[in-house]
């Protein structure tokens, strides 16, 4: 992927994180929603993406249980949803596009 649409991916992926309040988005819910927008995403690029939204403060990712199973969701933080709706200036690695 080139540098634009990592940025575009990253700010999908951040609009499908805050959507999915209170309750968080797991990967697999990230990982399906980009599918179903016509995204052919890896694993492993997916990872890395949220990886670089979480060191830029923008979602934080906590180990949840429910049925019996864990699973490491996704939420987005309040400089997350800042960056969203463009309080705060905007970031050269996410491109925020409006659904």
């Amino acid at each position: 992927m080139c540098n634009a649409e990592n940025r575009e991916l990253r700010g999908w992926m951040l609009h499908i994180i805050n959507r999915a309040r209170p309750y968080g988005a797991s990967f697999r819910l990230v990982e399906e929603t980009l599918c179903e927008m016509g995204y052919s995403v890896p694993e492993n690029e997916i990872k890395t993406h949220l990886l670089y939204l979480q060191r830029r403060g923008y979602i934080h990712m906590e180990e949840k249980q429910a049925a019996g199973v864990m699973r490491r969701m996704n939420f987005v933080t309040p400089d997350g949803m800042d960056l969203l709706e463009g309080n705060i200036d905007a970031d050269p690695g996410v491109m925020l596009v409006r659904p």
